[in-house]
């Protein structure tokens, strides 16, 4: 069922020690700005500290609050205002029509981008809403419950793109006679090809491609939808196609802002970057052995669900543990990113770093990005890139810094170099960031990337 909307909480986000680094402002000390801000055309526009600050002080239980906040419109924003961002959904809600309500209570499970913010969200939404669905059968036929709960469980799998020229199936067996639902992972129409012949059937919702692929393959058991130019993240169109008539929660616009850059203007940033810090820290990177067996059992996307619907929760909690782990990525991301290099990579110019630490590669190479164009460098896009020894080949990630003006399609660049390489994991991504795996051989190695030129 659809969560409920939350309460405006007007409690005080205080804090006791005196020595902290981060004091909130007097609540008549804001009004007195805010109020000379209107009355003062040439006043300064609300500093993004000032705006958390605030945010954090009324509390983040409703949306609501921020329509309360000057917050300056970014000319990179695709949406004005929530109510144009809340209506943009006409194309998964047109192709959840075409897909039937029997097919949907049929699906037993979930694929989703493991070690991804958008991909755990995703499963979350999907997660709870089958599980709700098929409790609520299961109830109206009180005889056969515990026979039907065992038949309709919902198997839950987290795993990584696969963008390689070569069709591979691990563990074929899981698959079989699955009704499978596939989140925010850009597999090829071959791959799901031959998934499909081992699977009943399968749906995809993805957000990787431009464009709507509505193919099906010769047993119509494909349903395929990616997201049209790259508008919404796949958590935004998971939650449009289980609860078409309710709008996006909070939380899940947070993630669809920080995973594309949409810009949205009716929050700050700084909220929402915070608040995929600490998904990040605490959900799609953790490691630590208590939650892989949370994350096995479904517990884990209970405990997002629950974040979503602020259950338990409220989402400054999230806010403030990003908040400060943001800080300690601040200071590491600069002492990383100074030591890029410019070079040459495919005929463009390019700053290079080798570096494949995970949970902060992406602040890292925006950082470089930010760097350069301080220095009024021409470079197109930063290069990072490290050797795993599990796959024996060179994990490369490329990324610029989301200009909209930008003409390099660097997901294209990624896809061709995969397939040159050979490589199983191949490549794929976004326009602005993308990824993919080069082979350490006889033939190829690192440094042919940056002296040679294949594409």
């Amino acid at each position: 069922m659809p969560i409920k909307k939350s309460k405006i909480n007007n409690e005080n986000l205080t804090n006791n020690n005196s020595n902290s680094n981060s004091e909130v402002i007097s609540e008549d000390k804001k009004s007195e700005v805010i109020s000379e801000d209107k009355k003062s055309e040439d006043k300064k526009e609300i500093n993004e500290e000032f705006i958390f600050n605030k945010v954090l002080n009324n509390s983040l239980k409703n949306k609501n609050i921020f329509k309360k906040i000057n917050v300056k419109i970014n000319s990179k924003s695709k949406f004005k205002t929530n109510e144009e961002y809340q209506s943009d959904f006409d194309d998964i809600i047109a192709f959840r029509k075409k897909i039937t309500k029997r097919e949907i209570e049929q699906i037993n499970m979930i694929i989703y981008h493991d070690e991804n913010n958008d991909g755990f969200f995703s499963a979350a939404i999907a997660y709870n809403y089958l599980n709700e669905l098929k409790i609520n059968n299961n109830t109206s036929n009180q005889k056969n419950h515990q026979q039907n709960y065992q038949q309709n469980q919902i198997q839950i799998v987290g795993l990584k793109p696969v963008h390689g020229k070569f069709i591979q199936i691990k563990n074929p067996d899981i698959y079989k006679n699955k009704n499978i639902l596939i989140l925010d992972l850009d597999y090829k129409t071959e791959y799901l090809e031959e998934l499909s012949k081992l699977a009943n059937s399968i749906i995809l919702i993805d957000d990787h491609q431009k464009g709507i692929d509505t193919s099906k393959n010769n047993s119509n058991k494909l349903n395929i939808f990616r997201g049209r130019d790259e508008r919404h993240a796949t958590c935004a169109y998971t939650w449009k196609f289980f609860y078409p008539k309710e709008d996006i929660p909070l939380a899940v616009q947070f993630i669809d802002d920080s995973d594309l850059k949409l810009f949205l203007p009716f929050f700050s940033r700084k909220i929402a970057h915070s608040f995929s810090q600490a998904i990040g820290h605490r959900f799609a990177h953790n490691k630590s052995s208590t939650f892989m067996q949370r994350k096995k059992s479904g517990k884990v996307f209970i405990d997002i669900w629950e974040l979503i619907s602020e259950k338990y929760l409220s989402l400054k909690y999230l806010v403030f543990i990003g908040k400060y782990y943001d800080e300690v990525i601040e200071s590491l991301k600069n002492q990383i990113a100074i030591n890029a290099k410019p070079a040459k990579f495919q005929g463009y110019d390019v700053a290079v770093l080798n570096f494949n630490a995970p949970g902060i590669k992406k602040q890292v190479g925006r950082q470089i990005m930010s760097n350069y164009k301080m220095m009024g460098s021409g470079i197109k896009f930063c290069v990072l890139w490290g050797y795993e020894y599990t796959s024996q080949c060179y994990d490369i990630t490329i990324m610029d810094d989301h200009s909209q003006y930008s003409t390099i399609n660097l997901k294209e660049i990624a896809q061709k170099l995969g397939d040159i390489g050979g490589t199983k994991k191949g490549g794929g991504g976004h326009q602005h960031e993308a990824h993919f795996y080069w082979p350490h051989n006889d033939k190829y190695d690192i440094w042919d990337l940056f002296k040679k030129t294949y594409i």
